[in-house]
């Protein structure tokens, strides 16, 4: 008999997996590289990033980019750096508890944690095998991500999707257990095992009624987080703030910025918002899973990011931005998943 978990999941192309999603318009991605004889067509599209942004490109190479008000206060730390050293750099840069940690070069929200002791952070550094970053908390009330592209030779560009997102939580009811609470809210689904797993050393507390526990720090889908669509919000306002630091360094063409912000309104004037990431070719198009798209209208929007994907790297390349080469393609490409395979075993041995 067909268990409801895939069941669920056959009826919902949502989750599929991404190759099978894919698997359909897998012929369209392999003409653009037959067209720009390059499998890394989409390498210069980021000239500032690694592949363009695709696998293997670091915070550091993006915060670099930006204005610093645009990015929250940030300090990056090597694997083995004396413990009092970074105490002094975090005092030198005014970052108080809590603070956010989280990989240079990394994906999923892997090894994202909100520090909220010293305790936890010696156990946080203790464990990271690469170079990771500490950054001001921000008590902004909204995060929300920000879809944008624009043609090297055009002065306004396209915000393709906006959409705001939600940390994945459950709330209590006086009498069931964080196990129960986790089992009833994601039977079925990707992550009922992941969070409990995760939460296996507290899954017999009782939360109160009404109580809500948050089961990540990350708000972003691959966490189990909701996405609520934004589609409306866009507008010329909205187009102008994100024009103005493409044209900052000339280097985001394409991509999505996941932002905290005070409000959608306050962010259409260009105030009190900061800079998480900017995700460069290999951004999803996350808009499509915040609302009722069918499969079908789903693929075309995928479809349309990618031409214009194509586009901008046939451009940037007649220009003199040269695709990265086949060798050194793969050599990142390959170190790029052996660093997401550590990062996701690191991720579920550290307990809190």
């Amino acid at each position: 008999m067909l268990s409801l978990k895939f069941l669920n999941t056959i009826v919902h192309w949502q989750n599929w997996h991404y190759h099978i999603k894919y698997l359909p318009i897998l012929p369209v991605w392999i003409w653009y590289c037959i067209k720009s004889r390059s499998l890394w067509f989409f390498s210069n599209v980021n000239p500032g990033l690694t592949l363009g942004g695709m696998d293997g490109e670091t915070k550091e190479e993006m915060y670099m980019q930006l204005p610093a008000n645009l990015y929250p206060k940030t300090i990056f730390v090597n694997p083995g750096e004396d413990i009092n050293s970074i105490h002094q750099k975090i005092n030198d840069k005014q970052i108080f508890l809590p603070f956010v940690v989280k990989p240079n070069e990394g994906m999923s929200a892997l090894m994202f944690r909100v520090i909220k002791n010293f305790d936890d952070f010696k156990k946080y550094h203790s464990s990271m095998h690469e170079r990771y970053l500490i950054q001001e908390f921000l008590d902004y009330p909204m995060e929300v991500s920000v879809f944008y592209y624009r043609m090297p030779n055009e002065k306004s560009g396209t915000v393709s999707g906006f959409l705001s997102k939600e940390w994945p939580f459950v709330t209590g009811d006086g009498n069931s257990s964080l196990k129960t609470l986790i089992y009833n809210k994601f039977k079925n689904t990707n992550y009922l095992n992941h969070y409990l797993e995760k939460f296996s050393s507290s899954r017999n507390i009782i939360l109160q009624q009404n109580e809500v526990f948050k089961l990540s720090d990350a708000c972003n889908r691959g966490q189990g987080g909701q996405l609520i669509c934004l589609k409306d919000e866009i507008d010329d306002k909205l187009l102008s703030v994100f024009d103005s630091i493409s044209y900052y360094n000339g280097n985001f063409l394409y991509g999505r910025y996941d932002i905290k912000c005070n409000s959608v309104q306050e962010l259409k004037e260009g105030k009190n918002f900061k800079i998480l990431e900017f995700n460069g070719s290999g951004s999803g198009t996350q808009h499509i899973y915040a609302r009722k798209y069918s499969l079908s209208s789903a693929l075309n929007i995928i479809l349309n990011h990618w031409k214009a994907l194509y586009t901008i790297s046939k451009l940037n390349n007649e220009r003199g931005l040269k695709y990265c080469s086949f060798s050194n393609g793969l050599k990142t490409l390959l170190k790029a998943k052996r660093n997401l395979k550590e990062l996701k075993r690191k991720d579920l041995a550290l307990n809190f």
